[in-house]
């Protein structure tokens, strides 16, 4: 009873301590990388890679070692693991000189920093239930397989909660620093736990492995494709939802936590899956989504959140739990056992992969989509199929055969339009061009599900600012009414964050706008289908890379300080931290001219950055205004909220500036320290509205 115990607290705390790492390690790159989406991809892949070489490993370790020398060589992994790695975070030594998110870069970061105990605490589940089954079968239990398979559930309910308690609990109230000290002291207890359910389990072993046969390997090729089935749909899911139609903070958090599910109801024992309920499910299912998606691109939806989220989740839920039913339905006898998850993990590996980094590279647009409502028809018709006559098996090849064939339709037709469309690590940029020809001649410019900027194309509106722009905003105002104006005067201006360059409406002869984007495809997009950078009469110039970091490099070189710095990277839903703690507003009053001001724009439907932009000013001793302008759709304007930052006393005090601004109320009247973010501290559930 002792080792059946000890060995189901560590399965537990070896998943729960993975799930919680993940997220605190690839935060902690964010302020060296920009935040960019590609840290959390190239993060991704390290956790995918790192996590089938631990289940390799302990594939290798159960077949290869008597199991008396497993326990001392896992023991030995251990505590090398704790010396290279505790606490896991890189420390200032590993800082980017220079470059934009260099992927090797980062993975060597991970690799060094983080990869040991990582490795290690991967071969937990694997090793922990090769040594209960070795165990169990030298007691002559008939039945060992449905308690040693049971583990692997308690597993995912570990990484469930690991999920739940890193955004709710963890980060809250502890920064970086404390994080990894106590994932440091949950690590040294999983080795201990490790080490004695070793001993525990070795009692009476033999000289082989688990099966009596060392050095025999069981390639399992249905859980493989299975899995890679499932994890596609996870991350194909995830990416619709959180960068086609909106990106939700924590939206990704719900698809991850029905995935974990479907395997904790697969492998809890009994049976995997209720077949026949679950089928007609998830064809209903598919086919909310197919409606959902057509009805979106052709009419719109005015909760078009909410009703692509629970078709997509109701899909992946169910369609996850019945392939990874039938992965449970096929697991073999516990000496088996390292081989199938083995298998199971190369395959969601796979999976997550052509998903994540394969697909940008592979499709021009988001088909991993419509390619995993497919896929699960086709798994649901055909691994899943019960024997029948011909007329019933005709019928089973035309409903995959079906699905395919609408999913290319609306696929077709959701892309048909795009006047541009490209697709990077970053996301999709589709140029849309509306009523050509008309005096409503438009292009507007969307990145995912976010309109990222728009123009006026008939002849005299070209140079027209819409969207968060325009006459009346905070922007405009500090723009057009700066002091330089009434001394004509030119204005340094540093933009971070490009879109289709509409803020350059607002440049003079002799000014400087300098802006900096993270995405090449942007860029792309603005010079080659607007002319918002051209038929300004100020100098543009474009940085590519990270706002922060290029405003740091240029500090270092000397580089002169900018009258007005603009942060417009927070409209797009995604909150990029790392451009708001207390070290990046340092850099910004840092590089500000004197009597300079800081415009951040802070429009969004799911979070308010008021509180947060309104502490740094404080700690600053910065004069803040909040202006909301209101929204005119005949004119293409949208609700636009600025925070204006300023050292300068007559901007702030002009009665056209002064004018606009709102009163500070809620928890920005008198932000408390929960909204003052560091680098090593920041909670974006204390902003979510």
């Amino acid at each position: 009873m002792t080792a059946i115990w000890t060995s189901r607290i560590a399965v537990f705390l070896g998943a729960l301590l993975l799930f919680l790492v993940q997220p605190m390690a690839a935060r902690s790159l964010l302020p060296w990388y920009g935040g960019a989406p590609m840290v959390w991809a190239v993060a991704l892949f390290f956790f995918q890679a790192v996590l089938l070489g631990g289940y390799l490993y302990a594939h290798l370790l159960v077949t290869r070692l008597a199991q008396r020398r497993q326990a001392v060589v896992h023991a030995a992994v251990l505590a090398a693991a704790a010396l290279l790695c505790l606490p896991p975070l890189a420390g200032p030594d590993w800082a980017p000189v220079g470059g934009e998110a260099p992927a090797g870069w980062i993975l060597l970061t991970l690799v060094v920093t983080l990869g040991p105990a990582f490795f290690a605490l991967a071969a937990t589940t694997p090793l922990v239930s090769a040594w209960v089954a070795q165990a169990t079968a030298r007691r002559g239990n008939d039945e060992p397989a449905p308690d040693v398979y049971r583990l692997y559930a308690l597993s995912n309910a570990g990484s469930l909660l690991g999920l739940v308690l890193y955004p709710l609990l963890l980060e809250p109230l502890l920064g970086l620093v404390g994080q990894a000290r106590l994932w440091s002291a949950g690590f040294v207890f999983l080795a201990v736990l490790m080490t004695l359910s070793g001993l525990l389990s070795r009692q009476g072993a033999g000289s082989a492995g688990s099966s009596g046969q060392p050095g025999t390997a069981h390639f399992h090729p249905a859980a493989f494709g299975l899995a890679a089935v499932g994890s596609l749909a996870l991350v194909a899911v995830t990416t619709h939802l959180t960068r086609d139609v909106a990106a939700v903070p924590f939206l990704w958090i719900a698809p991850l936590a029905l995935y974990l599910v479907t395997f904790i109801l697969a492998f809890r024992g009994g049976d995997p899956y209720p077949r026949r309920v679950l089928v007609p499910l998830l064809l209903t299912s598919v086919a909310a989504c197919f409606y959902v998606w057509f009805r979106d691109i052709t009419y719109g939806f005015e909760s078009a959140l909410f009703a692509h989220g629970a078709a997509a989740l109701a899909f992946l839920f169910t369609g996850c739990w019945i392939t990874h039913g039938e992965i449970a339905k096929r697991k073999p006898e516990p000496s088996r056992l390292t081989g199938f998850y083995l298998s199971m993990t190369a395959g969601g590996a796979l999976g997550g992969l052509l998903a994540s980094i394969g697909s940008p590279l592979l499709f021009p647009n988001v088909w991993e989509y419509p390619l995993a409502l497919v896929l699960a028809v086709v798994v649901a018709f055909s691994v899943a199929r019960p024997a029948s006559g011909a007329a019933r098996s005709l019928a089973w090849k035309a409903v995959p055969a079906t699905t395919l064939g609408i999913a290319i339709a609306i696929s077709a037709l959701e892309h048909r339009r795009p006047l541009s469309a490209t697709r990077n690590f970053f996301g999709v940029v589709r140029v849309m061009e509306a009523y050509p020809g008309t005096p409503d001649w438009r292009r507007d410019m969307w990145h995912g599900g976010i309109a990222h900027g728009s123009q006026w194309f008939v002849p005299g509106r070209r140079r027209e600012p819409t969207l968060y722009y325009y006459e009346g905003t905070g922007i405009e105002a500090v723009l057009n009414r700066h002091p330089h104006r009434r001394l004509v005067r030119p204005l340094r201006v540093a933009v971070v964050g490009l879109g289709t360059g509409s803020i350059a409406v607002h440049g003079r002869r002799r000014d400087l706008f300098r802006f900096y984007e993270v995405d090449p495809q942007v860029v792309q997009a603005a010079r080659d289908y607007f002319t918002f950078l051209t038929d300004t009469p100020a100098e543009v110039e474009v940085v590519l890379g990270d706002g922060r970091l290029s405003l740091l490099r240029e500090e270092r070189a000397g580089d002169e300080g900018f009258d007005v710095i603009v942060l417009d990277a927070f409209a797009g839903d995604a909150i990029p931290v790392h451009l708001l703690t207390a070290e990046a507003f340092d850099l910004y009053r840092d590089r500000l001219a004197p009597g300079g001001t800081i415009a951040v724009h802070i429009s969004n439907r799911h979070v308010d950055l008021a509180p947060v932009i309104r502490a740094q000013a404080l700690r600053l001793d910065l004069l803040s205004l909040l202006t909301v302008s209101e929204p005119d759709a005949e004119l293409f304007h949208y609700t636009a909220t600025w925070v204006l930052l300023s050292l300068n006393t007559d901007l702030v005090t002009d009665p056209s500036v002064l004018g606009r601004a709102e009163p500070w109320t809620g928890n920005a009247a008198e932000p408390d320290a929960r909204y003052l973010w560091t680098d090593d501290h920041s909670n974006l559930l204390d902003v979510l509205r």
